[in-house]
């Protein structure tokens, strides 16, 4: 009888270096774009809350309007919020001016209507108003446009 011989065959265990080398290229790829995407992050975080101090400071408004006798005249000092005569507007102008990088918002009132409008983080074009009617609106016009008094509901957020 014959004697039945196996024949042993080795097989290759592991990775080529091109496989390797695909794999560590992809991973780097990958890794780089959520960087990109991590280092957004803050900046749109800081948006959120000059939108956030932006939609308090209509509330404040709001309530200092019925203890100034129905009157939105102190709400603005010096075309920024009047935070001498208003003590809530400081710890949110503070907040503002703090995530956007130090720039006073701008504020317009009279005794019916006001607008106040500050400058975002994430692009330096764009800032946030808020005004009497309850209007919000990103807009792109410069700090020195960025109210209509022209409208019959008095001062509001200028549009593009």
């Amino acid at each position: 009888m014959k004697k039945k011989t196996k024949k042993t065959k080795k097989t290759k265990r592991g990775f080529t270096l091109i496989e390797l080398l695909v794999v560590i290229a992809v991973i780097g790829i990958l890794a780089g774009i959520v960087l990109v995407s991590v280092r957004k992050a803050p900046d749109a975080a800081k948006d959120a809350r000059i939108q956030a101090a932006l939609t308090q400071v209509r509330d404040v408004a709001q309530m200092n309007y019925v203890n100034s006798n129905n009157s939105f005249t102190n709400i603005c000092a010096s075309n920024k919020l009047n935070t001498v005569d208003v003590k809530d507007f400081l710890p949110l102008h503070t907040d503002i001016v703090g995530n956007n990088g130090g720039h006073d918002e701008a504020c317009v009132s009279t005794a019916d209507s006001y607008c106040v409008k500050a400058q975002l983080k994430v692009d330096a074009l764009k800032s946030f108003c808020v005004d009497s009617t309850g209007a919000t609106l990103v807009a792109t016009t410069t700090l020195a446009s960025f109210c209509d008094a022209s409208t019959t509901i008095g001062i509001t957020c200028a549009l593009d």
